[in-house]
């Protein structure tokens, strides 16, 4: 079997780099960039948007947009200077001629002498200048443009159209990303791979994996969730996405985990942040035979995720008496996802969340 895809995910602070952490202290498993997050497959204009709008009503219109759409996030993605993109030096300075190939492998047709009315730009101060002199210059012309072109200013010439079957669709997105694996030594080594998936994306599985894939959800205390984001890494300058009003995270977490489709699948484990530091030797006798490896193979265990420091970070709602009424109310919305822990020991009482 070839190397797997190790894809550890969870619920937006709950703790999936936990996950990354303690399997890349495993022999034979690297996370090559650490807990950095790969967002090209459900980023918004990534490879799941890019299904859908091909598969699901597509139209020439459609079509043009989401093509365009998808290489504009790629390009993103490609360049640094986003904390999700530098794919150029991270990845390959191959990637966004690979996301050009798989577009044409999906056999699109470039009409480069029209174009449909979306492309039309004129919102800008500079679009409008240019606009009225397209217009002046029309106007001397009987009512086109000597170019050939329309009046208006235009996002980009030209209209692209493809209209893939599902089976063309996803045989040329599984050449695309195991063009992507192997550039991260898939050859070599298995790959762990931090939020590539998100757990509402899972029900995806089989159209872009076989058996070579490997899923971590990783889930956590909600009061947990919300004080850690709210009063900590929002403080850190983090892009926090979640309401800091205890009523409006209830409304909004219960709506994210609604919104997961159930899945039974024999490639995804599912584990809780808090067991990874109060059940640590129990957890792991479910993570080293899902993963098919032995005890022995742990050679450096505890060397980057440390149960005994990672406590710091669980029960903060304990930690101090204003946090008590926020917690109390998530407690009352949100009670068939809270943990139960078991003690609420005070060793963390006196040390920072990091």
């Amino acid at each position: 079997m070839a190397n797997r895809i190790i894809i550890p995910t969870g619920y937006m602070g709950s703790g999936s780099s936990a996950v990354t952490d303690l399997i890349s202290e495993i022999d034979g498993f690297r996370e090559n960039l650490g807990a950095y997050e790969y967002v090209l497959l459900h980023g918004p204009d990534g490879l799941f948007d890019l299904e859908d709008k091909l598969l699901i009503g597509n139209t020439g219109m459609r079509s043009d947009e989401a093509i365009h759409r998808f290489l504009w996030f790629m390009r993103k993605l490609h360049k640094p200077g986003y904390w999700f993109s530098g794919y150029r030096e991270k990845l390959s300075p191959d990637f966004l001629d690979w996301c050009r190939a798989f577009i044409d492998d999906l056999g699109v047709t470039r009409c480069d002498d029209t174009y449909w009315y979306f492309q039309e730009d004129i919102e800008t101060i500079p679009m409008r200048l240019r606009c009225y002199g397209r217009y002046a210059v029309s106007f001397l012309h009987g009512g086109r443009h000597p170019d050939g072109m329309p009046v208006r200013p235009l996002d980009y010439k030209g209209l692209t159209m493809a209209y893939p079957t599902p089976e063309e669709f996803y045989a040329a997105a599984r050449r695309f990303l195991e063009k992507l694996f192997r550039a991260m030594g898939r050859e070599e080594h298995h790959l762990v791979l931090d939020q590539l998936l998100l757990p509402h994306n899972l029900f995806r599985l089989d159209r872009y994996f076989d058996d070579d894939v490997l899923v971590f959800v990783v889930d956590r205390d909600p009061r947990d969730v919300f004080l850690l984001n709210k009063y900590y890494w929002a403080k850190d300058g983090g892009i926090i996405p979640f309401p800091f009003d205890a009523e409006a995270f209830c409304r909004v977490y219960a709506g994210l985990r609604r919104c997961e489709a159930p899945s039974d699948d024999r490639r995804i484990l599912r584990l809780h942040f808090e067991d990874l530091v109060y059940r640590y030797d129990e957890t792991l006798e479910r993570i080293y035979p899902f993963l098919g490896v032995s005890p022995a193979q742990h050679t450096h265990r505890k060397t980057i995720f440390v149960p005994e420091r990672s406590v710091n970070n669980t029960q903060l709602f304990r930690r101090k008496p204003e946090f008590a009424e926020e917690a109390a109310v998530i407690a009352a919305r949100l009670p068939e996802y809270l943990y139960d822990f078991p003690s609420d020991s005070a060793a963390w009482r006196e040390t920072e969340v990091f």
